[in-house]
């Protein structure tokens, strides 16, 4: 009770500076907009970064690009109440996979236009391959084939068949295929207009006036303010052009001010509102929207430092570590506790499994039999986070203390966001041993940035050095299944292991939250990172 109330007094302290400060941080100036207009604005946790659909990076970043561009394929976000997004047709309105799994051929959308009016057709997706693929093209991007490697890697060729229709063959099968084409967040394979590309002084410029066929086009972007969209009346879905004019994103990076914004009417829509204050804000008479996304915190281990080369250490760690307490006292039931890599809303996710669970009775027995009984000195390297994050520093202090209960002494370090994942990408440094940053998808794409012998530092994210063949075998084996049941067996396996091992600390799943106005209806929290804004209705 008394971390409780300490939050709420913390919180109301925010609320009441955020009063103060509002301006800073909620810029009041729009884009012009006729009169009578319906416009809906969204403060978010920071600012995007680049707006290409081929290089986009972050969660965040795929709020907006994912309303400007789609792929083949998309996913049905219409739905909370599903365990993972069903695939849909987008711009392919069907295809056909062959026999052995290793042919897509895809029949495309007819009558459909990118919002410079540049025709969608087989010619186009072929463009928007080579720019990612084809280093002898004109139009090739170094950054975009970088950023592709989770779903390019698989390609063998593409060829155009016809106006109408577009065939990629797969070096082998891949069960998860289709839905890597539809995944954002790292890249994307969504489609960009060829006569905007084409039209950019470099590719690189491309984002600054993104084209693509969604249900948004872009209007403009003042970087640190606003980023801003309008309906697009002639999508080729009339159920789904929006109901209302303009959508506006606003990076407001203060959790308080970006409360304080939407109880002025200065914002509709407040991303990841504080768990301390939902209850304050539906007293106001504001809508929380809340559904599980497929997100998962993970507490990295440095495996150069010598008491966590240990396996009784590291299993000692997560035993200590009171999760249930986590979700249910700190996080006021908005999170979930998590003991698997394979996170909510993606494959082979089981909600009943447990690893190396709460037991700190069991922990100091672990330590003192590994020769540390009387405890020893870890230093733990926390981020407050990016989108969807909040309260991450709580979460370390949280942490903390349950190591205390133990005999292990934490130290805390806070980085910001952009320092943080440069160092994860680095590795982490001498003398650190922990870190945690949420990760997740619902394809098992991002294991591959995490897991693999290959993306040991410097080449990817596996930033405790956690060196395991077995890893890269079995999301081989995954990756390559014929069938959803073969990869979802494969995945286990490799959840498996790295609970044996302790080599990562899965903790918690957060649950997705927005805070709306009255105004504002239909606001769906599908088990995706990003919402689908043309759902969207404005009062």
């Amino acid at each position: 009770m008394k971390d409780k109330r300490l939050g709420l007094v913390r919180a109301g302290r925010g609320l009441a500076a955020a009063l103060v400060m509002l301006s800073v941080f909620v810029p009041i100036t729009d884009a012009p907009a006729q009169s009578g207009e319906k416009t809906v604005v969204m403060g978010i946790e920071g600012d995007p970064l680049s707006l290409d659909p081929h290089t986009h990076a972050l969660w965040l970043t795929a709020r907006v690009v994912s309303n400007i561009f789609e792929g083949f394929v998309g996913q049905d976000l219409s739905k909370s109440n599903v365990p993972i997004a069903p695939i849909v047709p987008a711009l392919a309105e069907s295809w056909d996979i062959s026999a052995d799994g290793a042919v897509y051929t895809f029949k495309l959308r007819q009558n459909v236009k990118f919002h410079d009016g540049e025709s969608w057709n087989a010619e186009a997706a072929k463009f928007n391959f080579d720019r990612i693929l084809n280093r002898e093209s004109p139009q090739f991007y170094e950054k975009a084939y970088q950023q592709n490697t989770w779903w390019r890697q698989d390609v063998e060729k593409y060829e155009v068949v016809d106006d109408y229709t577009f065939r990629i063959t797969l070096k082998t099968p891949n069960a998860e295929f289709l839905r890597r084409l539809s995944q954002g967040g790292i890249g994307s394979a969504w489609m960009a207009s060829p006569k905007a590309v084409r039209a950019a002084a470099s590719n690189d410029d491309f984002a600054k006036t993104p084209v693509g066929t969604g249900p948004f086009r872009f209007v403009e972007r003042v970087f640190g303010e606003q980023i801003v969209l309008e309906k697009n009346e002639n999508y080729w879905d009339p159920a789904r052009v929006p109901q209302y004019d303009r959508l506006i994103y606003r990076p407001i990076v203060d959790v308080a001010a970006r409360e304080q914004a939407l109880v002025t009417g200065a914002i509709d829509i407040a991303a990841t509102p504080s768990p301390d204050n939902s209850a304050l804000l539906e007293q106001q008479g504001f809508t929380l929207v809340k559904g599980e996304v497929p997100t998962v915190y993970v507490i990295w281990l440095n495996m150069k430092q010598k008491a966590l080369q240990d396996v009784r250490v590291r299993r000692a760690i997560s035993m200590a570590l009171d999760r249930e307490g986590l979700s249910q006292k700190l996080r006021l039931g908005q999170a979930i506790p998590a003991y698997s890599m394979l996170n909510i809303g993606g494959p082979g996710y089981d909600p009943d499994y447990k690893c190396n669970a709460y037991d700190p009775a069991k922990a100091k027995d672990l330590l003192k039999e590994a020769g540390y009984g009387d405890g020893f000195d870890v230093k733990m390297i926390w981020t407050p986070g990016g989108a969807g994050d909040v309260g991450m520093v709580a979460d370390a202090e949280w942490f903390q203390r349950n190591l205390a209960d133990v005999g292990i002494r934490a130290s805390i370090e806070v980085l910001d966001i952009g320092t943080f994942f440069t160092m994860m990408n680095q590795g982490m440094p001498e003398g650190s041993d922990m870190l945690q940053i949420s990760w997740g998808e619902n394809s098992a794409n991002w294991l591959d940035a995490v897991v693999r012998t290959s993306a040991l530092p410097p080449n990817g994210y596996n930033s405790g050095y956690y060196d395991n063949p077995k890893m890269d075998q079995l999301l081989d084996e995954a990756r390559t299944s014929a069938s959803e049941e073969q990869m979802t067996s494969k995945l286990r396996a490799l959840r498996d292991v790295i609970c044996e091992d302790a080599a990562f600390i899965p903790t918690h799943s957060p649950l997705g939250v927005v805070a709306t106005s009255k105004s504002i209806h239909n606001f769906v929290m599908a088990p995706q990172h990003w919402p689908d804004m043309a759902l969207v209705t404005k009062e």
